[in-house]
């Protein structure tokens, strides 16, 4: 699956969906934490306007722990 430019709002509702809870937030940054068996995923999304470019996203894919698919499912 081709990764998409989307909005910080959508990829904030794509973690949560996927388990992902709201830990803290400095600035326009907001980290999100899961906890699966004994392993921990941190990730962060800059809350800015407009939409998120490819590899800011791959980059949250990739600390999410999900891949593509698990993300875009």
């Amino acid at each position: 699956m081709k990764i998409k430019p989307e909005s910080a709002k959508n990829v904030v509702r794509r973690l949560e969906k996927n388990g992902f809870i709201f830990t803290h937030q400095k600035g326009s940054h907001r980290y999100f934490l899961k906890k699966q068996n004994e392993k921990q995923f941190l990730t962060c999304v800059s809350m800015h306007s407009g939409d998120l470019p490819v590899g800011t996203i791959a980059a949250i894919i990739r600390q999410s722990g999900l891949g593509r698919e698990g993300f875009y499912k």
